[in-house]
């Protein structure tokens, strides 16, 4: 399995799309984050084709949001900076304990805006104008993500769901309904677990950390999958390494085996492995070729071995800001009166 194989499947996401502000040994970079912006990303990366939808400040932090996910090869023409909104922002902080999210800037202690719901007129907008793909992720559930996730169901995606937050049960249903894939971490299970066996078809998989992760098909029966050992620099966006591979190898498989689910849970298990090599939630993404990376994913998946690639160095470039504005959260505490981004 190489990048190449897969170079004619293509994937578009909606959801929560922040621009991540990585802090690693004293050092800052910007980055497009989110597992709605990380997801398609590490699929360019693995030789898709990656469109993002949703609606960003015209901000220098949306503008890097919109220029990194250029770089790595992320269709970016149903993104769009808004003059009255404020890019959503979430510090990634790594350290020696392990990583956290923050959503308060530690240098200037504002708090980081948040995103919005996707509108529902620019969902329908998008979903026909759009090319329908062979794949639809979304991680956060609104009204916009659901009419988007049915109308592309309906044309023959491949639909992806991640729940990340409590929403209304009534889009819950419809959401239960029209994803093929469920995928969501041990901590919300119990939040999202009755989401899960919708169809006899429906694949479901809850990742537990280093205890690996579980999957089932319907209301079958549950399957652990243990995780791979391997030197850990930076675990934050393992999760996204994690659905990425599980994409990448079900593709439209839509009445997947246990066995054929198993299988792309292992890989994707691998690869997330891997991505622990390097700082920030992409990462290895800028350190290696995608072929160096599945090689390594690929040796560990079948020698249960660790064959390290990347380094702790990251390639990320910080950039400037504009003197009035915070050098880490890129905040201008001069204006007021901005809504927060939708995403």
């Amino acid at each position: 399995m190489t990048s190449e194989d897969f170079h004619d499947r293509s994937v578009l996401s909606a959801g929560y799309v922040p621009l991540d502000i990585v802090s690693y040994q004293n050092r800052v970079w910007h980055a497009a984050g989110g597992t709605a912006g990380n997801v398609p990303a590490i699929l360019a990366f693995l030789g898709w084709r990656a469109s993002v939808v949703g609606e960003l400040g015209a901000d220098t932090a949306g503008q890097r949001v919109r220029r990194d996910l250029q770089r790595a090869n992320v269709s970016v023409k149903w993104l769009r900076l808004n003059e009255n909104m404020r890019t959503p922002r979430v510090v990634h902080e790594i350290g020696a304990r392990g990583h956290r999210f923050l959503f308060k800037c530690p240098k200037c202690g504002q708090n980081l805006p948040h995103s919005r719901p996707l509108r529902v007129d620019r969902a329908i907008q998008v979903a026909e104008r759009a090319e329908t793909p062979d794949v639809f992720f979304f991680d956060r559930l609104n009204a916009g993500t659901i009419e988007m996730a049915e109308r592309f169901a309906d044309d023959g995606s491949f639909v992806v769901f991640e729940p990340s937050r409590p929403s209304r049960p009534d889009l819950l249903a419809r959401a239960a309904k029209v994803a093929h894939l469920i995928k969501f971490a041990e901590d919300r299970k119990s939040r999202f677990i009755e989401l899960s066996g919708s169809s006899p078809s429906q694949m479901c998989v809850i990742t537990r950390g280093e205890l690996g992760a579980t999957y089932r098909i319907g209301e079958g029966q549950w399957h652990d999958s243990p995780a791979f050992p391997y030197p850990v620099v930076d675990a934050g966006g393992a999760g996204d390494w994690t659905t990425a591979g599980i994409v990448h190898v079900l593709s439209r498989t839509i009445d997947a085996t246990s066995k054929e689910l198993g299988d792309a849970v292992r890989w994707a298990q691998s690869l997330a492995a891997v991505s622990c090599g390097a700082p920030g939630a992409r990462g290895l993404a800028r350190q290696q070729t995608a072929e160096t990376v599945i090689r390594a994913a690929q040796f560990l998946e079948r020698e249960g071995e660790q064959f390290v690639v990347g380094d702790s160095r990251s390639r990320w470039r910080a950039g400037t800001a504009p003197a009035e504005a915070c050098q880490t959260c890129l905040q201008d505490t001069r204006v007021e009166g901005l809504v927060e981004s939708t995403g």
